[in-house]
């Protein structure tokens, strides 16, 4: 039977298919083969025969039945009567196709079909495409975005993506569950600031154009935070860490990938700590003045005692008539005197010992090392122990709590004063000296002419509970690197062929 298009004349010539017109279905990227209504081929391209596995020529005159499976036959011949009931065009695309070789193996493949108008007779005429390989590669891809998708729901930390309106693109099973919605389509699309992030911990509005998530993408840098709150959907807050980076294709920004944690155990947790270290704290304060306690009870006792020999002179010399208005003046003005010296030591003292949290504010280290001094300065007396100090003038200001620095210098006083105290043969002399260090941070060193320590003990002089003390309890360093840590800085030991040098250092305000 000639195949001859119904409106292209020019492909053919009484009736037979021309050479140009089979050069163009060779040329096809597809195979391509004609039916008539008989359901016989009537024409295939070699493509189409290699792609069945036949010689050319060896499939016309089959029914179509034989490119498919048997099990399909009978219900393709259904199929194959309606369709020429009323022939129409349809595309490329319909899936769960199989075509059969003539070796008998089977493939997927899609098919379009058009009818065609000849002279003789209206053929089908399909296209067939063997889609093996591009099955292989969505069933990998089917794999891979599977492996991916658990991947992204086993971890615990929260996973989602933005595009850079700030929207939803994606996110994972523990996004979902800790933000308290039923699955993902509640976040998929939704300008995630305005759901999840739209109000501060202290319960002001949170401009979005302020939004730290959203930097990423803004400027194509990565935002770490640990200081901010997320919203559930039941409107509850939650602190949270998190950390958005930047989707980069080709130098162009696309979104941002943001992971968060829930840290509310962390935070509970962070809290009990900072509470048993305040109780640390206190009661190391407290230690330190119980050992001071003979050194303060004199302190206290020579303003009272003066107080009381003044108040009993006044009063003898009023019996005796003698106590003239000025002499009276005098006596007050000296009562008042000792009275205001031993309550500036109640002050002190009081400052030093109530439990209180730490307030950090701008701290002149040298105003400190004088205060300490002040409060240590009667068991200098006591032990003839010479404190001196080579404090500069031009020394910036450290952020600290002024009293958690007391109780770091006041802490190395006393082990300074021990170690002396060790050795009756050495000189009794402690200096405290304050310079300017590296980047502007300000050092602190406590010089002791004691006799020194081992480099053994050096190693383990900040371990707690270790001491060099036979009655010591060993958490006096221990709670002075926990502070001086904590604002950043560094104690340590400094070897030395004399006595103990101990130093630390503080960033300026």
């Amino acid at each position: 039977m000639a195949l001859i298009p119904a409106t292209g004349a020019s492909f053919a010539t009484n009736g037979e298919v021309t050479p140009e017109f089979l050069a163009i279905l060779e040329a096809l990227p597809d195979e391509f083969l004609a039916i008539d209504l008989d359901g016989k081929i009537v024409f295939a391209t070699s493509q189409a025969e290699a792609l069945f596995g036949y010689n050319q020529g060896e499939l016309l005159g089959h029914e179509i039945e034989i490119l498919l499976p048997e099990r399909y036959r009978e219900a393709h011949l259904v199929q194959r009567a309606t369709y020429q009931q009323n022939p129409q065009r349809r595309p490329m695309g319909r899936s769960g196709l199989l075509g059969l070789r003539k070796d008998g193996t089977e493939f997927p493949a899609e098919i379009s079909l058009s009818p065609l108008e000849t002279q003789a007779d209206t053929l089908s005429c399909a296209a067939i495409r063997d889609v093996t390989d591009r099955r292989h590669v969505e069933k990998a891809l089917r794999i891979s975005e599977a492996q991916v998708r658990l991947l992204l729901d086993s971890t615990a930390e929260a996973i989602y993506g933005l595009d850079v309106l700030g929207n939803c693109t994606f996110c994972n099973r523990a996004c979902v569950e800790i933000l308290g919605y039923e699955s993902s389509q509640d976040l998929l699309g939704k300008n995630m600031h305005k759901l999840i992030h739209h109000t501060r911990a202290d319960g002001t509005r949170y401009p979005i154009k302020e939004c730290r998530i959203y930097t990423s993408f803004r400027r194509g840098v990565s935002v770490a935070v640990n200081d901010e709150v997320l919203w559930r959907a039941d409107g509850t807050s939650f602190p949270s860490e998190y950390r958005s980076c930047p989707i980069q294709s080709d130098g162009q920004t696309s979104g941002s990938v943001v992971t968060f944690l829930d840290v509310t155990e962390q935070a509970h947790a962070e809290k009990e700590l900072q509470a048993k270290q305040l109780e640390l704290n206190h009661m190391a304060r407290l230690s330190n003045l119980g050992e001071m306690s003979a050194g303060l009870a004199h302190e206290l006792n020579q303003p009272l005692t003066a107080i009381a020999a003044y108040a009993e002179g006044a009063l003898l010399r009023r019996k005796a008539g003698t106590l003239t208005d000025a002499d009276f003046e005098s006596v007050c003005e000296r009562i008042a005197g000792d009275a205001q010296r031993a309550g500036e030591v109640i002050r002190r003292l009081r400052n030093f010992v109530q439990k209180r949290q730490s307030e950090p504010a701008p701290v002149d280290i040298n105003r400190q090392v004088h205060e300490v001094c002040r409060i240590i300065d009667s068991d200098a007396l006591r032990e003839q122990i010479a404190v001196t100090t080579r404090l500069p003038d031009d020394l910036p200001e450290v952020m600290a709590d002024p009293i958690e620095i007391q109780q770091v210098l006041l802490n190395l006083l006393r082990n300074a004063f021990d170690a002396i105290s060790q050795d009756e043969s050495v000189s009794r002399s402690v200096r405290i000296e304050t310079r300017c260090g590296s980047d502007r941070d300000v050092e602190v060193r406590v010089i002791d002419t004691g006799p020194g320590l081992t480099p053994q003990q050096i190693e383990k002089v900040f371990e707690p509970f270790y001491s060099s003390k036979p009655d010591g309890l060993g958490i006096g360093l221990g709670i002075c690197r926990s502070i001086v840590e904590s604002y950043r800085g560094r104690i340590w030991v400094e070897p030395s062929l004399a006595g103990t040098v101990v130093c630390f250092n503080l960033p300026s305000a």
